[in-house]
């Protein structure tokens, strides 16, 4: 079967445990293609023609190491848009993603620093070259990954035109026993000083700064 090229391999990363990075280095080592989307699985994606922007992206700027996108909630200032509605209803932030791209449709902007992993289409030689994620457990993988992505010379953009609705609410029960909440897992994070999920040693560059706060993804 033939694809519309650049195929992207959507995939949403979850591993229990909090394993989240071992999972996202997982999934990009066993992909076939040269694109793949990793996306939170409380992310929805509003415009519906969201894959083929990307495609079309893609083309026009194809040394990019990873593309991101606008939503309502999210920890960077690059990513969560200053006009996005604050409420629930999905008809509001419908209409502001409708207006989203009618002003920017497929323009794309440089972000200087890293990102929050909510949305990443990530090139699969970038990866590479930026070493994988860390791969220590579920917080600041994206935060570190996308800041070896630059120092690899790659570019992350965003896709100006493109909105997502972020629900970002870590503290609501899992409903699963025995099953925790991303915001129980931070405060295991913080109190093991981020050690390994795997019960890997944990690299000196990968230490947590002092006064970080845990970004709930």
């Amino acid at each position: 079967m033939s694809w519309l090229e650049p195929k992207i391999d959507c995939r949403w990363p979850h591993e229990p445990g909090g394993r989240l990075g071992e999972d996202c280095n997982r999934i990009m080592a066993e992909s076939p293609y040269d694109w793949v989307l990793i996306v939170d699985s409380d992310v929805l994606m509003i415009n519906r023609a969201w894959y083929e922007i990307v495609q079309q992206a893609i083309r026009d700027h194809p040394h990019t190491g990873i593309f991101t996108c606008w939503c309502n909630n999210i920890g960077n200032k690059h990513q969560q848009h200053p006009d996005a509605p604050p409420a629930t209803c999905f008809l509001e932030h419908q209409k502001f993603a409708e207006y989203l791209w009618a002003t920017h449709q497929y323009n794309v902007t440089s972000v200087p620093r890293s990102i929050c992993g909510f949305f990443m289409v990530i090139q699969k030689a970038a990866w590479e070259k930026a070493g994988g994620f860390p791969g220590v457990g579920q917080f600041l993988e994206d935060n570190d990954f996308s800041k070896a992505v630059l120092r690899a010379g790659y570019p992350i953009h965003r896709l100006d035109g493109v909105y997502a609705y972020h629900i970002r609410d870590r503290k609501v029960g899992s409903w699963v026993p025995g099953v925790k909440t991303s915001y129980e897992l931070a405060g295991e994070h913080r109190k093991s000083g981020r050690k390994a999920s795997s019960g890997k040693p944990v690299r000196k560059h990968d230490q947590p700064r002092k006064r970080r706060n845990i970004m709930i993804r």
